[in-house]
C-alpha cells in the first residue's frame, strides 16, 4: 500500500511540474510598450512642430531645436540653427510639406535614440531625424526634396577609379563607432558588392533626381555593368556623423562628377555590429557648378 501510496503521489508530482513547464512555454515574454509610446511621442511631437509653423509660432522651433540642427530646403541651402531661426522668422523659410490629411506620414525608428519620420506628397519629401537626447526628443536634421527630371543612377562605382570616397575622404573619426560607419559608407562606394552589402533591403534613396527603390538601383547597376559603362561615386567634400546607440546619422556634402554638388542626409543602423544605410535624402545645390572630377594625385 505505501508503494502504491508513493507511486501515485510521484506520479501526481510528475503531471503538475509537466503542466508548468508546459504553461510556462505558452506565456508569452513580457513586451515592453517603450517603442511604440516613444515612436507615438515622435509623431505628436512632430506633427505638433508643423501645425506651430503654419499657424506663426516661429518660436516653436526653439522647443525642439537640437543644437546641432541642420535645415535643408530643396534648392539645396543648407541652414544651421540660427540661421534656421532667423529664416522662420523672416518667412525666407517655411516647410515644403505641412501637417495637411493630404500629406503621407511615415515613421521608422533605428534603436531607442533615432526616429525618423518622412512626409511625401506627389513629387515633394522630407525628411525629419528626431534624437532622443538627456532633456527629450529633438530635431537634428530636416531634409528636404521637390523632384525634378528622373535621372537613372545606381549609386556607386563600377568600371571607374574610385580614390574619393573609395579608398580616402576628408573625414576624421572621433570614435571607433564613426569609424565603421565612415568605412561603411566607404565599402558601399566600391562597386555593386559592396553597395548590397551595406545598403539595407527596405532602404528607399529619395534625390532630387526621382525617388528609387534598392531594387530600381540594383536594375539600373546590372545594366551599367553590362554595358561596360563608367560611373564614379561622387566625390566626400565635407561629412559629420552623429553616433547613438544601435544607429548613426551622416551629414555631408558631395561634388557630383559632372554634375552639382549635393548635400545628403543620411541614417545607419548597426545589426550585430555590420553597419548599414537605411535611409537616404539627397538634395542637389541648384545654384552649385557643374564640376569635373579633379585628377588623383
Amino acid at each position: 500500500m505505501k508503494l502504491a501510496r508513493l507511486a501515485k503521489i510521484a506520479l501526481l508530482t510528475f503531471l503538475f511540474c509537466a503542466t508548468a513547464l508546459v504553461l510556462g512555454a505558452q506565456t508569452p515574454a513580457p513586451r515592453t510598450a517603450a517603442p511604440a509610446v516613444a515612436n507615438q511621442q515622435v509623431l505628436a511631437i512632430d506633427r505638433s512642430f508643423l501645425r506651430a509653423l503654419e499657424k506663426g509660432d516661429r518660436a516653436a522651433l526653439v522647443k525642439v531645436a537640437d543644437a546641432d540642427l541642420s535645415w535643408t530646403d530643396p534648392r539645396g541651402h543648407l541652414r544651421m540653427r540660427g540661421d534656421v531661426q532667423q529664416a522662420l522668422v523672416s518667412g525666407a523659410l517655411k516647410p515644403v510639406l505641412g501637417a495637411g490629411a493630404d500629406v503621407q506620414v511615415v515613421l521608422h525608428s533605428y534603436g531607442p535614440q533615432i526616429a525618423v519620420v518622412h512626409h511625401h506628397k506627389d513629387k515633394s519629401h522630407s525628411q525629419h531625424i528626431w534624437v532622443k537626447r538627456a532633456e527629450g526628443w529633438r530635431l537634428l536634421n530636416v531634409a528636404e526634396i521637390i523632384e525634378f527630371a528622373k535621372v537613372p543612377y545606381g549609386g556607386t562605382t563600377i568600371n571607374a577609379s574610385c580614390p574619393n570616397p573609395c579608398q580616402t575622404v576628408p573625414f576624421v573619426a572621433s570614435n571607433p563607432a564613426q569609424q565603421a560607419v565612415i568605412a561603411s559608407w566607404q565599402e558601399q562606394q566600391t562597386g555593386p558588392e559592396g553597395w548590397l552589402r551595406r545598403v539595407s533591403d527596405d532602404n528607399v534613396a529619395y534625390s532630387t533626381n526621382g525617388v528609387s527603390t534598392r531594387a530600381d538601383r540594383i536594375a539600373v547597376m546590372n545594366q551599367q555593368r553590362s554595358s561596360g559603362a563608367s560611373v564614379a561615386s561622387a566625390p566626400l567634400v565635407w561629412a559629420r556623423i552623429w553616433d547613438f546607440q544601435g544607429g548613426a546619422v551622416m551629414l555631408s556634402i558631395q561634388q557630383g562628377n559632372n554634375a552639382k554638388a549635393f548635400w545628403a542626409s543620411r541614417v545607419f543602423v548597426n545589426k550585430q555590429d555590420f553597419w548599414q544605410m537605411t535611409e537616404s535624402f539627397q538634395t542637389i545645390i541648384q545654384d552649385s557648378q557643374a564640376m569635373a572630377p579633379m585628377p588623383h594625385k
